[in-house]
């Protein structure tokens, strides 16, 4: 799947039943695959290793944390330890999340606007196209023997 150019990977468990090596040869793939990933696993290290990212979903909420499961741990325990407070629960996102999602938004509007521009475009070539005709067939006298 990897050498096939997907820009997605659905990926559950995937160290279940490997032996070390196997877990190795996983992991490095992994690591250098330059699409998005899901993934599922009970392996913390597995984790740790593979992952730039980790999303959770707690409370009904998804969590974004921008690092490896260690930074994860770290976010937690020092949640844990903070009091609690109702924007407490709000988890800054960092400077580089904040500019990928610009970066998209940016991307996602310019495509937008394209496409407005093209149905625009495609719109007075239709209305030239009447106008030419309705201008030629105005001279047109309808004759009946």
């Amino acid at each position: 799947m990897i050498l096939s150019g997907a820009n997605l990977l659905l990926i559950d468990e995937p160290t279940n039943h490997l032996d070390i090596e196997s877990c190795e040869a996983v992991e490095q793939m992994l690591s250098s695959y330059d699409g998005a990933m899901l993934l599922v696993s009970h392996d913390r290290f597995f984790i740790d290793q593979v992952a730039d990212a980790i999303v959770t979903l707690e409370e009904r909420r998804l969590n974004y944390y921008c690092g490896n499961y260690s930074y994860y741990q770290q976010k937690q325990q020092e949640q844990q330890t903070m009091p609690d407070r109702p924007d407490d629960k709000e988890i800054s996102i960092s400077p580089q999340a904040k500019e990928r999602e610009r970066q998209k938004g940016m991307q996602r509007t310019r495509r937008s606007l394209i496409k407005k521009i093209v149905e625009s475009e495609s719109l007075i070539q239709k209305l030239v196209i009447w106008r030419n005709y309705t201008a030629s067939t105005r001279n047109i006298v309808a004759w009946n023997p």
